[in-house]
């Protein structure tokens, strides 16, 4: 649904808009933070640190959940260049660019690892003693990764 209403004059205005904002109220600061999320929240290192996690759930032989967790992200990474490559969304214009950037727009590849690895987590911790705060943070990454997509231009 995202995707068709991005397609409707008035929101692409508006999101262009959004855009705009972030590039005029830019700090140093924020520009570093922007950008090693947008590091870390690659296909790299989220691909690294799910290997990581089986490995370990493999080690005590949770092959059930190795498998889960496996189809979960492997299916999100797919479904999303699949969309990537449906809606064909263009970038904002390059003046915004502080990262270099690949493909279309829509939907963010980082916003959805990020999505994707905190519902995992949600899920499969939802019996954890710090669930609450498991949550917090599993929200929290994904909303800011989102934020910082749109920063980053």
């Amino acid at each position: 649904l995202s995707g068709l209403v991005s397609y409707i004059p008035a929101l692409q205005g508006w999101d262009l808009a959004q855009v705009k904002w972030f590039s005029q109220h830019r700090t140093e600061s924020l520009n570093i933070l922007a950008m090693f999320l947008s590091k870390i929240g690659g296909s790299v290192v989220i691909g690294f640190v799910v290997m990581l996690w089986c490995s370990r759930l493999a080690w005590y032989k949770k092959y059930k959940t190795v498998i889960f967790i496996s189809f979960g992200m492997i299916g999100s990474g797919t479904l999303v260049w699949l969309l990537k490559w449906w809606i064909a969304r263009p970038r904002p214009l390059e003046i915004y660019h502080l990262v270099q950037s690949y493909g279309a727009s829509f939907p963010s590849a980082h916003s959805a690892y990020a999505a994707s690895f905190a519902c995992l987590l949600l899920f499969l911790l939802r019996k954890h003693r710090y669930y609450v705060w498991i949550f917090l943070a599993a929200n929290s990454w994904w909303i800011i990764m989102g934020i910082s997509r749109v920063y980053l231009g």
